[in-house]
């Protein structure tokens, strides 16, 4: 079944599809629902600044109130426990007609901060108009509404023919649930538990062919080695008196990892996990440093502009008057700078190229490539990872990553690749995490603008850019109010709608001083070095992972001085606040990584009596243990340390090679 065999769908709406990275049927029912809500979990009426489902009787005449610019629908209404209240409707004047008095309705909302005893709805649905407990809630997509999605994807699931990965035979063996009946529980669940399980099956199907990958590289054997590196020993003695600091006992550990791995006779192929400001710059610096000594060329690649310049400065900066040839190649540049990069890296003329996804570009030609860097690998694919590393013959590749992995995750994600971690930073880090309630936002702000007025350097981060139904929190809303607050000319702003240019414009007034304060969403999240920043702000913090969480906390405190962290809760669930305190009480990325990974399940559930719940249906990392346990142990790892495939059975395995390989 094709999209254009869906009844409603045409040229016009197949664009808008595609605009969104919908191609195909198995797309469309990968494009899993935002959020549910469960209207089995009803509440009552409180000031409580909860959200929350209420079903309530329509208990007088609806009207529509006109104020200025602003109008609302307004109706009197009654909760189950009695409580009487009005709920209001802004800029949904067609509500009126839609109500009913003495018809029952479920009301999803909060209460109004300004109007007391109001309830401001965001969702509305008659008792007996809904089909079981619970209602998926999609993304829009150009002008299809969530109601027009849910019957395309009704309509595909009713002509069903995708093909599993694995066979009914072994979905029975291990209790899995069909491939159909997991997409048909995912977008039309009768309960929570079947999103879980839905869930669960669903990554299975995803794992199963990375695992399969990671299997196969590791039997089959990495690139017997061709680049030769030369008196290892003694460039590590010439890097350490080349750097203006000690190395830690990690960095070392790393460091002779790497030495090994670049002596062997297979290539080197390794993933760096580190703390944020934990020195794995310096030990890829020591990897370019034994390539260029060598007299083979080398790459570091970032996933942002910003990352690649700072990573560029920094090599500079290191080997000054050493007489290396470092080049940055980026997207912002023009076409004549980077036809003179090409020209000069085909011709060997320079040593190491810095760069962003640019570098991976058909046009950059090595003479004689020999080991590439990758930072932020989880940015990167595999597929990115081997166009790179086929820019020259036998490369050695170090991959590394900032964010927190469990050693079980990792081995099941990055299974071909061998493993170091940094645990410690050169420098104790001294910051303060505070969780911050409704009626002490106003103190801390004060607090903050005295800080300001001091030399502070503050992030502000918003989980999103545009104005919605909660507006106050977007980064547009922060930064006026800011902006207000602390001076127009004292806060900048920063998110991904804006261009390269004006980004690093305003992250350079920021680093520089000219700016105390910088309102932006989490593309500040990874790289970024203003040692100088003290202090992070963190809006709507249930909206973020605890691994970014971590990772946001991480810009502030680079140079060892005392810096805080804010998180601004507001009628936050039990779950999440809980979440919120091990957070605060754990600074170590890998124990939250270790927690988040046993406690998110099929995504962030904010599922309480008192609201609706959502989940994040990106691959969730809790559920590759379910994958890696459906087989018996066969294949482990070089030094035995831990499983990174179980295959039950040759022929699904061969099935999976069929697919994944061919």
């Amino acid at each position: 079944m094709e999209l254009y065999d869906i009844k409603g769908i045409g040229k016009a709406r197949i664009k808008s599809l595609n605009d969104a990275g919908i191609f195909s049927t198995l797309d469309f029912l990968c494009f899993y629902p935002k959020k549910y809500y469960d209207f089995s979990k009803t509440s009552y009426f409180d000031n409580d600044d909860f959200y929350k489902i209420i079903l309530c009787k329509v208990i007088d005449e609806p009207k529509v109130v006109r104020f200025k610019a602003l109008n609302y629908t307004q109706a009197k209404v009654i909760d189950e426990q009695g409580n009487i209240f009005n709920a209001i409707w802004y800029n949904q004047p067609y509500i009126k007609s839609t109500l009913r008095n003495e018809c029952e309705y479920y009301l999803y909302g909060k209460n109004s901060p300004k109007k007391k005893n109001t309830f401001v709805v965001s969702l509305t649905k008659e008792k007996g108009k809904i089909e079981g407990n619970i209602l998926p809630i999609y993304k829009k997509i150009g002008n299809f509404g969530s109601a027009s999605i849910q019957n395309i994807i009704n309509a595909i699931l009713d002509n069903f023919t995708e093909k599993s990965l694995i066979s009914a035979e072994i979905e029975q063996n291990f209790n899995l649930l069909s491939y159909k009946n997991a997409f048909f529980q995912i977008h039309s669940p009768k309960a929570e538990d079947e999103i879980l399980e839905a869930k669960r099956r669903l990554d299975v199907e995803k794992l199963l062919p990375l695992a399969v990958k990671n299997l196969n590289q590791k039997i089959y054997g990495d690139d017997e080695r061709i680049n030769k590196y030369n008196n290892l020993e003694n460039l590590y003695e010439e890097f350490k008196k080349i750097i203006p600091f000690n190395l830690t006992d990690d960095q070392n550990k790393v460091i002779s990892d790497v030495m090994h791995d670049l002596k062997n006779s297979k290539n080197m192929n390794r993933l760096l996990q580190g703390e944020v400001g934990s020195g794995k710059t310096m030990v890829a610096f020591f990897c370019l440093y034994c390539a260029i000594k060598n007299n083979y060329q080398s790459a570091i690649i970032a996933p942002t502009e910003i990352l690649a310049k700072q990573h560029y400065e920094n090599l500079k900066k290191v080997f000054s008057n050493m007489g290396f040839k470092i080049a940055c190649l980026v997207g912002s540049l023009t076409a004549s700078e980077k036809r003179e990069i090409y020209r000069q890296i085909k011709l060997g003329m320079i040593d190491v190229v810095v760069g962003t996804h640019a570098v991976i570009s058909k046009d950059v030609e090595f003479k004689n490539l020999s080991l590439c860097v990758i930072d932020e690998q989880h940015r990167f694919g595999v597929s990115q990872r081997a166009k790179l590393s086929s820019k020259g013959a036998s490369v050695d590749t170090l991959v590394m990553s900032a964010t927190p992995i469990p050693r079980s995750m990792a081995l099941a994600m990055y299974g071909d690749l061998s493993l170091s971690v940094i645990t410690k930073c050169p420098f104790a880090k001294d910051i303060q995490t505070n969780i911050v309630s409704k009626n002490k936002q106003l103190d801390m702000w004060k607090y903050l603008l005295d800080c300001a007025d001091k030399g502070s350097k503050i992030f502000v981060v918003c989980s999103k850019i545009d104005d919605d139904d909660d507006d106050s929190l977007s980064t547009k809303n922060v930064h006026e109010k800011l902006s207000g607050l602390f001076g127009k000319n004292k806060v900048g702003l920063v998110h991904g709608k804006l261009s390269k240019s004006k980004i690093e414009e305003t992250m350079n007034e920021f680093k520089n001083g000219n700016i105390n304060v910088l309102v932006s969403t989490t593309v500040v999240e990874v790289g970024i070095d203003i040692p100088e920043a003290d202090i992070m702000v963190i809006m709507s913090p249930e909206k973020f992972g605890l691994a970014t969480l971590h990772q946001l906390r991480g810009r502030v405190g680079r140079n060892g001085k005392k810096s805080y962290c804010f998180c601004l809760s507001n009628g936050l669930s039990e779950k999440s606040i809980e979440r919120l305190n091990f957070f605060a009480s754990h600074s170590n990325g890998f124990d939250i990584a270790e927690y988040d990974y046993k406690n998110r399940g099929a995504g962030d559930i904010y599922g309480t009596s008192q609201h609706g719940f959502s989940a994040d249906f990106s691959i969730n990392f809790a559920n590759y243990d379910l994958a890696l346990d459906i087989a018996k142990s066969k294949y482990l790892t070089d030094d035995d340390k831990q499983i990174i495939l179980k295959i039950a059975d040759k022929n699904y395995a061969k099935l999976c090679e069929d697919i994944v390989l061919n």
